[in-house]
């Protein structure tokens, strides 16, 4: 989505400058945040307001991954970098896939 897109743009020369650690604390703790206000019935309201949060936490989201391998390029020496990053993105795909499978097997109740 745009949000997710301009979050890269805007959000990679802050992940730059703070570092890989610390643009993921600040990044998990705005969603947390943010992912717990859409689960309160009064912040969220609407579905424009459902809409909006979405938004935003795909806008955070987006810096997600960039400050991952950020920290690992930070963290550990060079000829481990591309090994570190595919164990990342196979966690990231394992991740998805157990997710995708609980929430279809949640659907079957609803």
């Amino acid at each position: 989505t745009l949000s997710i897109a301009a979050g890269k743009i805007f959000l990679g020369p802050v992940i730059d400058s703070l570092g890989g650690i610390k643009s993921l604390q600040i990044t998990l703790s705005a969603l947390i945040m943010c992912l717990g206000s859409i689960g309160m019935t009064r912040t969220c309201p609407t579905l424009s307001s459902l809409a909006l949060y979405i938004i935003i936490v795909d806008f955070g989201f987006s810096s997600c991954w960039a400050a991952c391998v950020k920290t690992i390029r930070e963290y550990t020496e060079e000829k481990r970098w591309s090994k570190e990053i595919g164990r990342l993105a196979m966690a990231a795909r394992l991740g998805n896939a157990i997710s995708f499978a609980f929430f279809a097997w949640l659907l079957q109740w609803a």
